[in-house]
């Protein structure tokens, strides 16, 4: 009687695996930062011009938010995205990345300053 040989295996994960956000989340919450960077530079052209007088500003400042309501650009929609990942959840603002990058980074020892805490 033959033993068969004990089949090696490997690690579930060697090393972190990555999830990536879908790439069409990634584009549209792209255009959608950029409509807003647009609507803002309007809207700063629109308060700095000193040629208008204040009824003509005001009138154009009217104009600009309702193309903002129509157009859904609210603040309160505005979310924040990994920069490596694209994952919109689990954000540190301080470093712009996720919790998962942001600990492979610490432990690479890419972030000075940065340590794993112990007690």
């Amino acid at each position: 009687m033959v033993l068969a040989k004990a089949r090696q295996t490997k690690p579930v994960r060697e090393r972190w695996v990555r999830t990536m956000a879908k790439e069409c989340l990634i584009n549209k919450h792209a255009k959608l930062e950029a409509r807003w960077a647009e609507f803002e530079a309007r809207k700063a052209a629109i308060e700095n011009d000193q040629s208008l007088s204040k009824e003509q500003r005001a009138q154009a400042l009217e104009a600009l938010e309702e193309s903002r309501i129509k157009n859904r650009l609210y603040k309160s929609r505005r979310y924040n995205r990994c920069a490596e990942t694209g994952r919109p959840k689990g954000y540190y603002r301080y470093f712009g990345v996720c919790r998962q990058v942001l600990r492979e980074k610490a432990h690479l020892g890419l972030l000075p300053g940065v340590k794993k805490s112990s007690w």
